[in-house]
């Protein structure tokens, strides 16, 4: 499942420098750079399908799948809506879907849902792999809205990425801080890559 989802626009990050100065008690703004690197950082290791497979703020992935179906799964956590469903025709030239008339995002379920409403006709597809492309959207809007262990976790991990620039420390080998994988086992969403 996660093998065939991408990140097609990723999200702002619900932490900045400054933040993260102030959780680390750093008093000078000269190394903000570095600081936005390692949020960055560790954005990617919890965020996607690379991550565990959730989407801190709003961003769009999308779905590849081979054929349509009456459900399809949407991966990822917290999905927020469908924006657009391409399919190749049976000529393969691209086409865009009514998603609106044809299915009906199931929200209240984990992992959301995609359900094909009642006489809703499909169209024919190209026969093949990947014939059928679904963007949808993940995330909250507003960096207040991310769960707050969901912040701690990426503050967590970037601070450990600016404590322990290499990737082992003389003397002291230093794993990732262990309440971030605590955290992140609460947010974890199946199998991923």
């Amino acid at each position: 499942m996660w093998a065939s989802v991408q990140v097609k626009t990723a999200g702002a990050l619900p932490l900045d420098a400054a933040d993260l100065r102030g959780r680390l008690r750093i008093d000078t703004a000269a190394e903000d750079t570095l600081l936005q690197d390692f949020l960055a950082a560790a954005a990617s290791r919890i965020e996607g399908p690379d991550g565990v497979g959730i989407a801190l703020m709003a961003q769009t992935w999308t779905l590849t799948i081979d054929a349509w179906a009456g459900e399809i799964t949407l991966p990822g956590w917290p999905v927020t809506g469908v924006s657009e469903i391409r399919y190749l025709d049976a000529d393969g030239a691209t086409q865009a879907l009514d998603h609106a008339a044809a299915f009906r995002l199931v929200a209240g379920t984990d992992p959301v849902r995609l359900v094909r409403k009642p006489g809703a006709a499909l169209p024919a597809t190209l026969g093949g792999r990947s014939v059928i492309e679904i963007d949808y959207t993940l995330g909250r809007a507003d960096a207040s809205a991310v769960d707050p262990g969901l912040v701690t976790a990426m503050a967590l991990l970037a601070g450990h990425y600016y404590e322990n620039r290499e990737a082992t420390v003389p003397a002291q080998v230093k794993e990732l801080p262990m309440g971030v994988e605590h955290i992140l086992a609460r947010f974890t969403r199946g199998v991923v890559a």
